[in-house]
């Protein structure tokens, strides 16, 4: 068996109080070899697990969700951006992801994608 490839998941929201809905889903703590969740806030956040949207910039990120309106269209932007690149690449991810970016408002719907998310990653291996 080899390697999964290597994924960076956005989770991204205006402001960091809509991360409380979804900080205790096991996907987000995980550690050793597994997707990479990072939480990142429009809005410059307070707390130190949360970055400024603005540092996903120079990431290669394989996949978005967002967690409001707002947040949704500054992923689809950033991602319009990161794949006009040439050298920007989600690899297998773009079949087993297909859609890069996703608008989530539920924690159940959040947990549902956090799975897919597990799916693919597995599956690339």
């Amino acid at each position: 068996m080899s390697m999964p490839l290597y994924l960076e998941v956005a989770v991204v929201a205006t402001d960091e109080s809509s991360f409380d809905l979804i900080r205790d889903i096991p996907a987000i703590s995980k550690t050793g070899i597994a997707p990479r969740y990072m939480l990142a806030a429009l809005r410059f956040p307070k707390d130190h697990d949360v970055i400024p949207f603005d540092d996903l910039t120079e990431r290669s990120i394989g996949y978005w969700i967002a967690l409001d309106d707002n947040a949704f269209a500054k992923c689809r932007d950033e991602f319009a951006k990161l794949a006009s690149r040439p050298s920007y690449s989600r690899g297998f991810y773009d079949t087993h992801l297909p859609i890069a970016v996703v608008l989530v408002k539920k924690r159940a719907e959040f947990f549902e994608i956090t799975g897919r998310v597990l799916e693919a990653f597995c599956a690339t291996s």
